[in-house]
């Protein structure tokens, strides 16, 4: 009782001396401290607006709330904020008096009051702040390749020899996406999408065969007018930067029109008796719905930034739980997390966006309710009511029930999404019940730790793949010399991680009548 009611006088005077820097506080406890301590954490979300007004002016010296305003920040205000007085004295009898406090943040605040009102916390206390999410969108290397990559996009838009106008540049590799395996690779996929146009002939043939020649007129002008270099081979351009190499393949609305139409369409009901091969629906999720869902996550993210940290760390727990694989499947249920919070705000943090979608999990009713992610809110509710009637189409339909049915703009009749299957999302929300009873629990210094551990016993065969670090010291010792250079560690590093995908997918199709296979994507 104690500590809390500690916690709560901290959150009311530290959010009163804010102010309107303050849009929101919290207290916590956390216990499992040396001899039974208990921590107190205060935590505040600032306005960006007024965090970094320099004055405060405060009451006139006859207004009721001098006394408060006296007592809340001291007689003389010449501390860390560097506050001053300015008029005459303050035994000037029927003086109006002003108080201004120069400031260069919140945190100076903080630590003012903190050693006013509670100089024994304040020595004890330690102070975070940052951005919202505390983690960069990006690393250094992921920043180079958008930047690269915008301005490849640039170059190409700007190609004025075509016949026809390119009407976007799409990211499609898995290096765009904020949940990237790590691996730094050189290659990178991208879609050139032209603008419709009656000159592309019907005949997938003929269609091929005028998209090639429109790459061989980019390779040639980008060489001649740019000097960017480049090579085609079929059906593909690779154009080649310093450091990174876009591969383009080219996509229009004619390919892949009927395939469109029936899994794109809102108005279209799907049925397994008329749905394309599979063959098209993976073209179609390749050039179309994918590199779509890469802008809108990456558009969502420079608006929330701590959403790329929360995916990054929820592909991680999945990977801890021998759940990977499912990628796009954890973007979508995290961007809904922070688009459509409810009842909760949005999360500020990468550890509150794990906890989010743990609990939507958990708590969605799956069976009876469809799992709608709007990344850009241009969803009408027309459109809304299309997306419910295909879900219960589908539900009604006990041969294609899927436990997790999620649906975009860019997915309407949730076909283009692969998500786990039955017995995979059993396992799956058992264990993210699990992770919110871990949190549930107040993490103390070991908690993520446990958060993120995994009870092998609930398996039949465990198999364990030896890290690349032991490989390399079983060569070394065996007088193997080992090749130097950082291509050589990348390239290392991607052919070891596709052979374990490989390895995986092979024993899944075989063993798919006996058992469920699952696996660490991060090979951990």
């Amino acid at each position: 009782p104690e500590a809390m009611a500690l916690a709560s006088c901290l959150a009311k005077l530290l959010a009163e001396g804010l102010g309107d820097r303050c849009t929101r506080s919290a207290a916590r406890l956390i216990a499992g401290g040396p001899d039974g301590a208990v921590s107190v954490i205060v935590g505040f979300q600032l306005d960006s607006v007024n965090l970094e007004r320099g004055l405060d002016r405060g009451p006139s010296a006859e207004s009721p709330e001098a006394p408060r305003f006296r007592e809340l920040w001291g007689v003389s205000l010449q501390g860390r904020l560097g506050a001053r007085v300015r008029g005459v004295g303050e035994a000037a009898a029927g003086a109006e008096r002003g108080v201004e406090a120069a400031t260069s943040g919140g945190d100076k605040i903080v630590l003012h009051l903190l050693k006013r009102h509670f100089p024994q916390v304040a020595a004890g206390a330690d102070l975070i702040s940052g951005a919202m999410g505390f983690v960069t969108n990006l690393g250094e290397r992921e920043r180079r390749l958008w930047l690269a990559f915008e301005a490849f996009r640039g170059h190409l838009c700007q190609l004025s020899s075509l016949p026809l106008t390119i009407k976007d540049v799409h990211p499609v590799d898995a290096s765009f996406s904020y949940a990237a395996d790590g691996i730094q690779r050189t290659l990178h996929d991208t879609v050139v999408e032209f603008e419709s146009s009656a000159r592309w002939p019907d005949d997938p043939a003929a269609a091929q065969k005028v998209a090639g020649a429109m790459l061989l007129q980019m390779k040639e002008e980008l060489q001649s007018d740019l000097g960017i270099e480049a090579d085609v081979t079929h059906g593909i351009l690779d154009v080649r930067y310093p450091e990174f190499v876009f591969r383009i393949r080219v996509f229009h609305e004619q390919e892949l029109r009927f395939v469109a139409h029936r899994v794109t369409n809102f108005a279209t009901p799907p049925s397994s008796a008329v749905l394309p091969s599979v063959e098209d629906i993976d073209r179609l999720r390749d050039v179309w719905w994918r590199p779509r869902v890469r802008s809108a996550l990456h558009s969502t993210v420079l608006q929330r930034p701590a959403l790329a940290g929360a995916v990054r760390l929820c592909q991680r727990w999945l990977g801890s739980q021998l759940l990977g694989g499912y990628q796009e499947f954890v973007e979508h249920l995290v961007a809904a997390a922070f688009l459509t919070p409810a009842p909760f705000e949005a999360p500020t943090s990468p550890q509150v966006g794990l906890c989010r979608m743990c609990w939507l999990l958990d708590i969605f009713d799956w069976e009876h309710e469809p799992f709608v992610v709007d990344f850009d809110g241009k969803l009408a509710e027309e459109e809304r009511m299309a997306i419910r009637r295909s879900f219960e189409r589908s539900r009604s339909d006990a041969s294609s029930a899927s436990p997790f049915w999620i649906a975009s703009r860019f997915d309407p009749h949730a076909i283009l999404l692969q998500c786990p299957p039955a017995t995979v999302a059993l396992w799956l929300r058992r264990r993210a019940r699990h992770a919110l009873s871990i949190c549930h629990r107040r993490l103390g210094p070991v908690g993520w730790d446990a958060l993120f551990a995994l009870d092998t016993s609930v398996f039949d065969v465990v198999v364990r793949l030896r890290r690349m670090d032991e490989e390399q010291a079983v060569a070394s010792a065996e007088g193997t010399p080992r090749k130097k250079g950082l291509k050589n560690e990348r390239l290392r590093a991607a052919v070891a991680r596709e052979a374990v995908q490989n390895l995986v997918s092979k024993l899944r199709s075989h063993l798919s009548s006996v058992c469920l296979v699952f696996h660490d994507a991060d090979c951990r």
